[in-house]
């Protein structure tokens, strides 16, 4: 299950479940077995609308699942509703994947994010990580010959908000808007960096039943 689908309006939504695929198939051909058919939900609240996920990332994703590991390896669907209540029967899946979930948690501690999960009881705990990451710091990885400047920089950091929220602030505000609300945020974002070390602070969990 990927939970926030909505959110991660883009190609990397599907990122998850292909290094799975990619993952399962290795497996199975070191271990001589047929790789099995693999079923995938996308996860977000009932208000949010699902079809620009289904029109436009869905069939390019089952596209290339079939061209590269042939037809029906590979189901999605979607599963309305808010991942602190129960949305599956007990032990129906076998992964879940939330990205960028926590923050609408709170900002709670390392330890009290563990204790937490302890005292709940139905996972262990195997790994967590806390770490501060650039904004465009994978900008500045792929940029190997330090041709990009700020100004580029914040742009791409912009397109990158603009992938995820634009949808969302399509429905409230109205499309017309949108690209000057970007132009003028991706203002705002050169002008924070020329000011701040900008970072997100990223946990990773590694969560086992």
């Amino acid at each position: 299950m990927l939970s926030g689908a909505k959110e991660w309006l883009n190609p990397m939504l599907f990122l998850v479940v292909s290094e799975i695929i990619d993952i399962i198939d290795e497996t199975c051909r070191k271990l001589k077995h047929p790789p099995p058919c693999l079923q995938a939900f996308l996860n977000d609240l009932p208000g949010n609308d699902f079809n620009a996920i289904f029109k436009h990332l869905l069939r390019c994703f089952c596209e290339r699942v079939e061209i590269e590991k042939g037809k029906n390896k590979c189901f999605v669907t979607d599963v309305a509703g808010s991942f602190y209540g129960r949305l599956f029967p007990p032990n129906s899946l076998h992964f879940v994947h939330s990205s960028y979930a926590i923050m609408w948690i709170s900002k709670l501690s390392k330890e009290e994010i563990k204790s937490m999960m302890e005292a709940e009881g139905s996972f262990k705990l195997q790994n967590m990580e806390v770490f501060n990451m650039d904004w465009d710091d994978y900008i500045k990885k792929a940029d190997t010959k330090q041709v990009l400047d700020k100004t580029r920089r914040a742009t791409m950091i912009a397109n990158d908000i603009k992938a995820v929220g634009e949808s969302s602030l399509d429905n409230h505000l109205g499309e017309d808007i949108i690209d000057d609300l970007f132009r003028r945020f991706k203002e705002d974002v050169f002008d924070y960096m020329e000011t701040h070390k900008c970072q997100y602070v990223n946990i990773v969990i590694l969560l086992t039943k």
